[in-house]
């Protein structure tokens, strides 16, 4: 019996002292409290950094459209050929848009480069003929 009545103790203070520490609470770092307050902090946090990434869309969007009106008004060939399928595209990857851009740009300047270029030559070819003519008569 004595064994039994020993058994029974151990077990029993066994459970007892499990009890007390299965409740984790009490050994937590933080209270409920604390975690609720933390919790409303971060989501304030996320709440203004909402807020910015809006702010910034905004800006991004009022600068894009700003661009396009720029382009368009000094020379709407320079813009992409699919700029109304692809303009939310574009401006989320303004480095692709303005390679774009740039060129056709450079493609516009080549062309006029050379046709200028060709002007030259026939002003060149009238000027020889023009001293020639002049040259023969006298």
């Amino acid at each position: 019996m004595f064994v039994a009545g020993v058994v029974v103790g151990v077990i029993g203070g066994a459970v007892v002292a499990h009890s007390d520490h299965s409740n984790y609470r009490d050994y937590s770092k933080y209270s409920d409290a604390t975690l609720k307050n933390e919790i409303q902090e971060k989501e304030v946090q996320i709440k203004q950094y909402n807020q910015t990434l809006h702010h910034i869309q905004n800006i991004t969007t009022e600068n894009f459209e700003t661009c396009l009106r720029e382009i368009t008004a000094e020379d709407p060939k320079l813009l992409p050929d699919d700029i109304e399928e692809k303009k939310e595209y574009y401006q989320n990857n303004p480095v692709q848009f303005q390679q774009i851009v740039e060129g056709n740009l450079k493609e516009k300047l080549q062309s006029e480069i050379a046709r200028e270029q060709k002007e030259l030559k026939d002003i060149d070819a009238l000027l020889k003929h023009i001293n020639q003519t002049i040259l023969t008569k006298k």
